[in-house]
Parts: C-alpha cells; structure tokens; sequence
C-alpha cells in the first residue's frame, strides 16, 4: 500500500518543498493552490523525476473548493 498526501498550498516555496520532500520517500502527491499554472509546472517536475503528483487547483478559503477537495 503506498501512502498519499495533499499538500494545500502548493505554489511557490514550502509547499513546493514539502511536496518534493514526500515524492522522493515515495509518497503520491495531491497538489492544490490557486495557480494552475504553477501546480501544472510542479506536477510534471514532479512526474519527469518518476513521483506520482495530481494537481487540483483550489482556494482552500473558498467553500466550493473545499467541497470538491473532500469528494
């Protein structure tokens, strides 16, 4: 069984370094933040070194977002 994590706030700095952090101890990685282009940039990053990564773009202040991360 593998272990998954989702990193809220994936964008630029610690996010981003938690998430490269976990992939490398071969956790898959959920990655949300409000920048779809960043959390695209960071997941193929991710995939090109072998690390399992999804992006789901969302405000995690934002209620719609929220529900849709929980389902």
């Amino acid at each position: 069984m593998s272990n998954s994590i989702m990193i809220i706030g994936a964008g630029p700095g610690v996010g981003q370094a938690v998430a490269r952090r976990f992939g490398r101890e071969g956790w898959q990685i959920v990655l949300t933040g409000r920048s779809a282009g960043r959390l695209a940039a960071l997941t193929a990053e991710l995939t090109e070194d072998g690390i399992t990564a999804h992006a789901v773009p969302a405000l995690a202040a934002d209620r719609c977002s929220q529900w849709a991360l929980s389902h």
